[in-house]
């Protein structure tokens, strides 16, 4: 499947919120080292996206950075995450979720909507190393569409 960023929301079969939970469950309970690692590595590779985090000018980014502002915001990003997995069976309650933090990027922050499919992909990417790589197909197809449900929720109001 892939992530995609456009298109109908994706739905989550039974076994695939199962996989999802479980996993997340491991991910979260390392909030601050897995959300640092995915948002260092996402800047890293992304060097012009740092002009939308005016907190982190001059600071140094690495994969295993301490700086609190680097810390702080890729914990937020986990808490957003946790809160769609902990609302998995209620995609009211995700879009809403989405819906405002789409409006935050859109107007206070004006974040170029290209990057929310790249960082995704990061997140992806760092999920599948600290699961253990290869993971089953569902687990993968799982995280797919929940961060494809990022996607195309945080571009709702682009």
């Amino acid at each position: 499947m892939g992530i995609v960023d456009s298109g109908d929301w994706p739905v989550l079969d039974a076994a695939e919120k199962d996989a999802l939970t479980s996993t997340w469950t491991i991910l979260y309970g390392q909030a601050k080292e897995n959300g640092t690692k995915m948002l260092a590595r996402f800047l890293i590779a992304n060097p012009n996206a740092r002009v939308f985090f005016k907190k982190f000018e001059g600071l140094a980014i690495t994969e295993d950075c301490n700086f609190a502002e680097v810390n702080d915001h890729a914990v937020r990003i986990m808490d957003a995450i946790n809160k769609l997995v902990v609302n998995v069976n209620d995609p009211s309650k995700q879009k809403e979720q989405l819906d405002a933090l789409s409006l935050k990027h859109v107007n206070d922050f004006k974040v170029d909507k290209k990057y929310f499919k790249v960082l995704c992909q990061v997140i992806l990417d760092v999920a599948s190393e600290k699961l253990g790589k290869p993971l089953k197909d569902n687990v993968v197809t799982a995280w797919e569409k929940l961060l494809s449900i990022v996607c195309i929720g945080l571009q709702c109001k682009y």
